[in-house]
């Protein structure tokens, strides 16, 4: 049985292939699956293994690019095509596990933050807790002096907690037994 691959689709599908670019947001290993799925969805494309790789490369960022030539040991445009193809499917599967390891390790309903987030929100905090502190700290003459008005009117002092002759929270081992 043979298929009908209508020519418009061919031709489109071989200048896609022919005008490959590396995504923004794109990861290597992303990239590389991509150009791989054009080049089996176009089966008669016609490109040499030499060429299908140069397409790759040159449609690779530049940082992505100095990656790979650093991983031939100079550049990827000396190695032959089945070196350059090991390569790439190394740092491809590296890649891909880096991304995998990624993203399991976040934990659902904890939001990551970058340093200086992190530090803001560190930030936020200390000043909420300064503020409660000072707030109580304000409060603590006011508090002060009901006490000592109590002390000079002869009141007596009665424990809550143990009733006996002392205020609260002063409380003696003594007291207890």
């Amino acid at each position: 049985m043979q298929r009908f691959f209508p020519i418009s689709r061919y031709i489109n599908a071989k200048s896609g292939i022919s005008m490959f670019r590396q995504g923004v947001e794109e990861s290597f290993c992303e990239t590389w699956e991509r150009i791989k799925r054009m080049l089996r969805k176009c089966p008669n494309h016609g490109f040499e293994d030499i060429a299908k790789l140069s397409i790759f490369i040159n449609g690779l960022r530049s940082n992505t690019k100095m990656l790979l030539d650093a991983a031939a040991g100079g550049t990827m445009m000396v190695v032959d095509a089945d070196q350059a193809t090991r390569i790439i499917e190394v740092l491809a599967t590296t890649d891909y596990q880096a991304q995998h390891d990624r993203r399991n390790h976040k934990k659902r309903g904890v939001l990551e933050l970058n340093t200086a987030d992190a530090l803001l929100a560190q930030n936020k905090i200390l000043t909420q807790q300064l503020e409660q502190l000072t707030a109580h700290m304000t409060q603590l003459p006011q508090k002060l002096r009901v006490v000592q008005s109590l002390q000079s009117q002869n009141v007596p002092l009665r424990c809550d907690f143990f009733g006996g002759d002392h205020p609260n929270g002063h409380c003696s081992y003594q007291n207890n037994a």
